[in-house]
């Protein structure tokens, strides 16, 4: 994906998805901190594996 990637350029069911979990306090953000973007893929392994998916 080419960044900076303007939201002109998504579908209108993805439009509708982003403000669905914008709605719900999900946020993203760009970074150069390896260690917030780790963070993050460990907090979603953690959610997966409690929910029984592996």
């Amino acid at each position: 994906m080419k960044l900076p990637y303007s939201l002109d350029q998504a579908s209108r069911e993805i439009r509708a998805k982003i403000k669905k979990a914008t709605a719900a306090g999900y946020r993203s953000a760009l970074t150069q901190n390896m260690g917030e973007v780790y963070q993050c893929l460990e907090g979603t392994e953690t959610r997966q594996l409690g929910d029984g998916k592996q």
